[in-house]
């Protein structure tokens, strides 16, 4: 596949560039978020979105205006109207949109998709450094990821309704999931190292996710 990296010299520009590599794409096109009108000259047959959350919608857009598929960094765009619109585009014209949810591409959430039972109860503690280059607060950052998840594990549904605060490095959120248990998310972008602890319960087994990997109640590590 051909693909023009929007964003190349931002933060995750190097890292796509190099995993487009490993993965046997070519990136035809570099455009900096500051040439984004070089978009429309591309002979991509798909456009990588990497730049600041507040343009992803707008050149989102235009991109499968000019008939390119997209793939855009979470999250998607600041607010649900736009990232409505941007999905019934795709819809209507044929083309593929996604976002990048990273977890929800590893092997550890396949094998828990394959598990088929209902989640009875879901905790995230998901913690990070600051990050200069962060221009959203940690519930966009940082939730987000807990959502892609339960939403690909079928415990919660798109456009379901949470309660969360957060002051802008500090979110939190929780929710009521199908089961008639509950899911409880922390994220912060003001812990010095990186941390990520996921408890999921189903009827007849636990897990805990990690930056490890998955494991077992015995800490057995699954995959």
């Amino acid at each position: 596949m051909r693909v023009a990296l929007v964003g190349y010299s931002g933060y995750w520009g190097e890292k796509l560039a190099r995993a487009l590599g490993q993965l046997g794409h070519s990136v035809v096109d570099w455009i900096d978020t500051k040439n984004e009108q070089e978009l429309e000259d591309t002979d991509a047959d798909a456009a990588i979105i990497a730049t600041p959350p507040d343009t992803h919608f707008a050149i989102a857009m235009r991109a499968m205006q000019i008939g390119l598929d997209v793939l855009i960094e979470k999250p998607m765009a600041m607010n649900g109207k736009h990232a409505l619109m941007l999905a019934a585009y795709a819809q209507k014209n044929g083309i593929v949109l996604s976002v990048d949810s990273t977890f929800c591409h590893t092997a550890s959430f396949r094998f828990l998709q394959s598990i088929g039972q209902p989640l009875l109860s879901y905790q995230s503690i998901r913690l990070a450094p600051p990050m200069p280059q962060a221009t959203i607060n940690a519930g966009w950052d940082l939730i987000v990821h807990d959502l892609s998840i339960l939403i690909g594990l079928g415990a919660i549904s798109v456009g379901s309704s949470y309660v969360g605060a957060e002051d802008g490095s500090v979110a939190n959120a929780s929710m009521a999931l199908p089961s008639g248990g509950s899911a409880f998310i922390m994220a912060s972008r003001a812990w010095p190292t990186k941390i990520r602890e996921i408890v999921l319960h189903f009827p007849q087994c636990a897990y805990l996710w990690t930056l490890e990997g998955l494991m077992t109640t015995n800490m057995d590590i699954v995959i």
